[in-house]
């Protein structure tokens, strides 16, 4: 029985080719550079370390190669094991030492396998006070949007844990296991309970690592007097 299939050229010289048939095979090649592929559902090709991707027949210029969760890649043979990520404008290097597809990422020094969703976690103090919108699971470089959401007659406190911030809204990329906490103030209101008011905002104070003990203080006497604090970016004055 015959197969006729296409493997893309690369222009690299008249006596350069792909590769050839591994022993006792036509549907697995070997390649001098790229190594070892199953090519029997071409253009989906199973590469030993890359996984399943997509080749673009037309790489006059190089290989260009679509991998889920990555998107398209370019290489060639003086630069592979380097492929050039074109979503990012970036370079990864593929690990050919590992059959599970593992890549680096420059701009953190480190290895990553995309196909091992990172968890967005998240909790809330005091419970009940609030919810959190938009953890889950995200794969590398996945935008990220997580939204605090107060309950009734409560004030968003700030983000503490993996990120520090006193935005309500955050927007990053998932580059790792991540688990924040949002705190809620309790507002004066005739029902509510003084002291629970001015525990709740000492609790979140102390959560704040970015502020001094001295402007921790602060901001707590700005609370009492004012119902916000400029030092610390808090409030609890009811808008109602």
């Amino acid at each position: 029985t015959e197969k006729e299939f296409t493997l893309p050229r690369i222009t690299a010289g008249d006596e350069w080719v792909d590769g050839l048939p591994s022993a006792g095979s036509v549907e697995w090649w070997q390649s001098d550079w790229f190594g070892s592929t199953f090519t029997g559902l071409y253009p989906w090709i199973y590469h030993q370390n890359l996984g399943w991707v997509y080749v673009y027949e037309d790489s006059v210029h190089g290989a260009w190669l679509y991998r889920e969760h990555i998107g398209w890649l370019w290489t060639i043979p003086e630069t592979f094991p380097a492929l050039f990520i074109s979503a990012r404008s970036e370079w990864t290097y593929l690990n050919t030492f590992r059959s599970k597809t593992t890549l680096y990422d420059y701009s953190r020094l480190e290895w990553f396998d995309p196909d091992t969703p990172v968890q967005v976690l998240s909790t809330v103090s005091p419970l009940e006070s609030g919810s959190v919108l938009g953890t889950g699971s995200y794969y590398r470089w996945e935008p990220v949007t997580l939204e605090a959401i107060p309950k009734e007659n409560h004030s968003f406190g700030g983000w503490s844990g993996g990120i520090q911030s006193m935005e309500k809204t955050l927007v990053f990329e998932a580059v790792e296991d991540l688990n924040v906490e949002a705190s809620f103030l309790l507002l004066p209101t005739g029902a509510s309970n003084p002291k629970e008011v001015v525990d709740g905002a000492m609790q979140a104070l102390e959560k704040m690592e970015n502020l001094t003990d001295a402007e921790k203080k602060k901001s707590l006497v700005e609370l009492l007097i004012h119902g916000k604090s400029s030092t610390s970016g808090l409030t609890i004055e009811n808008s109602e």
